[in-house]
């Protein structure tokens, strides 16, 4: 009863206390990864679609050692992302959009910045255009020498898939490790949805891990974030847990 009575307080000053090792998979992507790397690295992050760093940030808390790549297309979102990551080293700014194509294009703004997109569909109350670089994933890794990618990670507000098929020679590579897109459950015009992405993955030998879901209505999944892993074929599941704070099982 006691336990119950502070459950019951906490969470209506809007907290929520649970056993660390129940917690479980797809709350925290980062411990999601971690136990996903089972003591290894996070080495080099593309955070594409930075915005004002948000993502940039906590993965540069959650994972110190890693070289993160932020990229933000926008002007005056570049600037502010600037003046948030400037103290940080490790975050290294890319002024470009990612896509499945090198060039330019006209970027929609949005006079929420999270909801700028080079989607015009998905831009919801847009205050301006604006032309922008773009380039693929597979291009600035060859220009800057990068051969191994921790984690992509692509929040482009209709372009996620476009941009993981931007990366199509690392993920054919499998110089990808993970994967961390923002997903959809309904068709939009110009990008996918999460079954596309799945079978996009899929078929490159990536897996699902978590579904991170952000927003829910009466017709079910609005959108949220999905982390997919490579994975070798010719070897057997060896070990496995119930929570990524929890102590895993072997299967041998």
């Amino acid at each position: 009863m006691i336990n119950s009575l502070i459950k019951k307080t906490f969470r209506s000053w809007g907290f929520d206390i649970r056993r660390i090792g129940t917690m479980p998979f797809g709350v925290d992507y980062c411990a999601d990864i971690r136990y996903c790397l089972d003591g290894k690295t996070l080495d080099i992050v593309f955070d594409v679609g930075a915005n004002n760093g948000q993502t940039a940030l906590h993965i540069a808390r959650e994972f110190p050692q890693s070289q993160i790549y932020a990229f933000e297309p926008v002007p005056d979102t570049y600037q502010q992302l600037q003046k948030n990551t400037s103290e940080l080293s490790n975050i290294n700014l890319v002024n470009q959009a990612l896509s499945d194509f090198v060039g330019e294009s006209t970027f929609y703004i949005s006079s929420n910045s999270l909801l700028s997109s080079l989607c015009p569909e998905e831009t919801n109350s847009i205050k301006a255009n604006a032309k922008v670089s773009v380039n693929t994933v597979d291009n600035f890794c060859e220009v800057n020498n990068i051969n191994k990618i921790s984690l992509l990670k692509t929040d482009t507000e209709g372009f996620d898939l476009k941009v993981v098929q931007g990366a199509k020679n690392n993920i054919k590579n499998k110089c990808i490790d993970f994967i961390y897109t923002e997903c959809r459950f309904f068709n939009r015009n110009i990008s996918s949805d999460f079954i596309d992405m799945i079978y996009y993955l899929n078929e490159n030998d990536y897996a699902l891990v978590c579904i991170y879901t952000e927003a829910v209505d009466n017709f079910g999944f609005v959108f949220g974030n999905a982390l997919f892993k490579v994975i070798d074929k010719d070897q057997k599941p060896s070990r496995f847990s119930w929570s990524p704070f929890g102590k895993p099982v072997n299967w041998t």
